[in-house]
């Protein structure tokens, strides 16, 4: 989505496109008399690089530093290039420039993902933060070849009504089968009661050398510590099982998992298919005895 679609000039608070300042916008004050009015303007930036790092292209934090030019720079380019402008090179050093930095502390912005639901309001500095978080942020569906790109809430019934065939129901904490075929990437699990998303992901083949599993959920930033799952494989008289918390999805299904993961012995190779126990918890539901535990 293009920036001028995430940010429309009617959604700024305190800054947004065009070179214009308006008159302080006076207020009346509540519940005090006398009080004086609001100091807040309007303004509207033509440049929307202004308050960005000219090094990292990212929204410049404090501390914000500056080259005998006037040049500025966020604290880890100031790093990266080693005390040198990213835009001259001459020495940047430990000089900071307080005027970018009051600019950035001063001026509120709208989520960028106003269009989906958010009304939070935050600072510039704290944007980039506030957005990597944001339980609003669109996700895309992890089906190859489906372009629906939405909140997780929407994710579900999306999920639901265009792809049921192809997903695994199950309730949580209760142990349900899964078959994992050779070729097969991940595959998705959505939760009866809530229709909470998680995929059940694969590295590599599930028989290849160093292949492995994870549980992950389908949001951007569930409660921490809210879901974990038992993961039993089975081989024989063998069997291998992990608990671990779910691991933040953010619509990265092809991303492989580099932590948490559950390695596949290469005892567990030996057919078409692996069969997988699992068993999802949720720390909220009613029932959380774990005495069936698998």
């Amino acid at each position: 989505m293009a920036r001028e679609e995430l940010f429309p000039e009617s959604e700024w608070i305190s800054a947004s496109r065009r070179s214009r300042v308006t008159s302080p916008i006076r207020q009346p004050a509540e519940d005090q008399a006398g009080e004086e009015a609001s100091n807040e303007i309007s303004v509207i930036l033509s440049d929307p690089k202004f308050l960005d790092c000219p090094g990292c292209l990212e929204p410049l934090t404090i501390p914000v530093f500056q080259c005998g030019d006037g040049h500025v720079a966020c604290s880890a380019c100031s790093t990266k290039f080693k005390n040198k402008c990213p835009s001259c090179t001459k020495k940047i050093g430990h000089n900071r420039c307080q005027a970018v930095e009051k600019v950035i502390e001063s001026v509120k912005i709208r989520c960028c993902y106003v269009n989906y639901g958010c009304k939070e309001v935050v600072s510039y500095s704290k944007k980039q933060f506030h957005e990597k978080l944001c339980t609003y942020a669109p996700l895309g569906c992890p089906f190859a070849k489906c372009n629906f790109c939405y909140t997780s809430t929407m994710m579900s019934k999306h999920i639901s009504l265009e792809h049921g065939d192809f997903v695994v129901r199950f309730r949580y904490n209760s142990i349900f089968p899964v078959s994992i075929h050779s070729g097969d990437k991940f595959l998705v699990l959505l939760e009866k009661s809530d229709g909470v998303v998680f995929l059940l992901q694969i590295s590599n083949s599930v028989f290849a050398t160093n292949s492995s599993l994870i549980v992950k959920c389908l949001e951007l930033s569930p409660e921490k510590g809210k879901f974990a799952y038992d993961l039993v494989m089975r081989s024989g008289i063998n069997s291998l099982k992990f608990n671990s918390f779910t691991l933040c999805a953010n619509g990265q299904v092809g991303v492989p998992p580099r932590t948490d993961f559950v390695p596949i012995p290469d005892y567990f190779r030996c057919s078409s298919n692996l069969k997988v126990e699992l068993c999802i918890w949720n720390k909220e539901a009613s029932s959380m005895d774990k005495s069936k535990g698998i």
